[in-house]
């Protein structure tokens, strides 16, 4: 199982090489590798206080400064083996780094069998765990978020949600054609078995991809009936340049319209019961207070139910949006 995640810092090869390579010179004293280890340098980490859990063993298999490195990592069975392949291209005379991070996984032994398998769920969780990597690197990089100290790395991160906006704007140095590509790649066909299984498929998301553009969900949304939509489209760059933008706008689901139907018709049901009891010349006390009783109900349950589940929804926006930056290497505008 391969993934692959690109994001451009603004900063010098040389700070970037720095920050990535951090977590090296933080191993135990006595394990850590020289400043410039050699290739075919090991280095180990301790997973657990209990013996049986065993040691996690990396091996350099490239070191460049200011260019590129790879790591492998072999632990006990049945812990996966990774290989981190990261390179670094300078851009706008080297006032900008773009990282390029490649990542392999292969499980171990007869585990091997279980592959195709394990891959549905750890090529998304490996891919959104790459992703937020390199975006911490570029926030404490440039300056928006201070670094972390290494015990801080152990703790559950916390994101603070922003200001909700219904229209965002990401811009990515991919082609159209290649943007749409990814997203189509995304995509669940119960008609084609390669599907199903797709390694390359995050099966948190649900996407639908048309020529007029995309539309994308979480499925275990914060909703509980009306999840939030994210729907775009695909243009090409503003002043003509490489690249292309995507416009996003959050919105209600197309099936709250036949829920809306279905509350019109109940609401105009009760208001003629309404009104034909308190006319009537027979006089019916029940239906007199029965009616205005479920027209009322039915004037400010459902609404209120609605207004709650999309403050709720709101919280799948982040999750959404960080979907896309991943998937289409994008930055926000």
């Amino acid at each position: 199982m391969r993934i692959s995640q690109a994001l451009v810092i603004d900063r010098s090869p040389e700070d970037v090489f720095g920050r990535l390579t951090q977590d090296v010179a933080q191993e135990e004293p006595d394990s850590q590798p020289p400043d410039r280890p050699s290739v075919g340098a090991i280095f180990g980490e301790r997973m657990g206080p209990r013996d049986r859990d065993g040691d996690l063993a990396a091996e350099v298999l490239s070191w460049k400064p200011g260019r590129e490195f790879a790591v492998r990592l072999a632990g006990p069975r049945p812990w996966p083996t990774f290989v981190y392949r990261v390179r670094l291209a300078p851009e706008a005379r080297g006032a900008r780094t773009r990282v390029t991070v490649g990542v392999e996984a292969h499980l171990n032994g007869a585990w091997r069998l279980l592959e195709p398998f394990a891959a549905r769920a750890l090529h998304g969780w490996l891919e959104r765990a790459v992703w937020d990597d390199l975006v911490r690197a570029k926030d404490e990089l440039e300056g928006r978020r201070p670094a972390q100290t290494p015990a801080a790395e152990h703790e559950e991160p916390h994101e603070e949600p922003g200001p909700f906006r219904a229209r965002r704007t990401l811009r990515t140095a991919l082609p159209l054609e290649e943007c749409r590509r990814r997203l189509a790649a995304g995509r669940f066909v119960w008609h084609r078995p390669s599907t199903w299984l797709d390694p390359e498929r995050d099966h948190t998301i649900s996407i639908s991809v048309s020529h007029r553009g995309f539309s994308l969900r979480r499925k275990q949304s914060a909703a509980r009936r009306w999840p939030l939509v994210a729907r775009g489209r695909l243009v090409p760059a503003m002043g003509g340049g490489s690249g292309a933008e995507v416009h996003i706008r959050f919105g209600a689901p197309r099936a709250v319209l036949l829920d809306a139907t279905v509350w019109l018709i109940g609401l105009a049901f009760t208001a003629v019961g309404t009104l034909a009891a308190w006319t009537s010349p027979i006089v019916d006390v029940v239906a007199m207070i029965a009616f205005p009783s479920i027209m009322l109900a039915i004037v400010i349950v459902p609404p209120a139910l609605y207004v709650a589940d999309q403050r709720r929804a709101r919280l799948d926006a982040p999750y959404l949006l960080r979907f896309l930056q991943r998937r289409l290497e994008a930055v926000e505008a």
